[in-house]
């Protein structure tokens, strides 16, 4: 695993990703982002901030991924630990499947990123190394969507758009979901 040593002026992750102990919701600009034009971009609280914040790391920054896959070039933060999440379908139970996904948290603007290189091709790859993405975004109404990409039948295959099921998310907490995709991982 590669940390690249510095984000540069990317703060991406911080108007996009959820971070619990500051209560921020996922896209949300954190009131601790210093963003460009700013002499110093990046986190007035870098010493003090939170360990959810300290230990986590894009897959940018974790992977030797071209400059155009940088989240303020491409406009998608890629979440590298994998969750379980429920995708209906082609190919899926009606009542949906349980997979091991990456999340993708998309940026205002990029909503159809994934149609277009270099984002489709890294969609690609992590579908067929994870079995699916979750791609997260605001709709244009202002709640968050996500629509699932996997394979089926030899294809990458996307679901419908739908509205978060946050009662999903709640029904099993952060460390269950973690461990379940690692045990749907291992069966692939």
């Amino acid at each position: 695993m590669i940390h690249r040593t510095s984000c540069g002026n990317c703060t991406t992750c911080c108007h996009l990703v959820p971070v619990v102990e500051l209560k921020l919701r996922a896209f949300t600009a954190c009131e601790h982002e210093r963003r460009v034009p700013s002499a110093s971009p990046g986190c007035a609280i870098y010493a003090n901030r939170p360990d959810s914040c300290r230990t986590w790391f894009c897959g940018y920054r974790i992977n030797e991924w071209p400059a155009d896959l940088r989240p303020d070039s491409c406009g998608v933060v890629v979440d590298p630990l994998p969750d379980m999440v429920r995708l209906r379908g082609p190919g899926k139970s009606p009542n949906g499947d349980d997979v091991a996904a990456v999340a993708m948290w998309v940026a205002a603007g990029y909503e159809d990123a994934w149609q277009r290189d270099p984002v489709r091709s890294l969609i690609m790859a992590l579908v067929h190394e994870y079995g699916a993405v979750l791609w997260r975004y605001r709709g244009a109404d202002g709640v968050e969507t996500a629509r699932g990409f996997f394979v089926h039948e030899g294809q990458m295959a996307a679901t419908q758009p739908a509205t978060v099921d946050k009662d999903f998310s709640s029904r099993r907490d952060v460390a269950a979901r973690a461990l379940r995709a690692q045990e749907l991982l291992r069966r692939r």
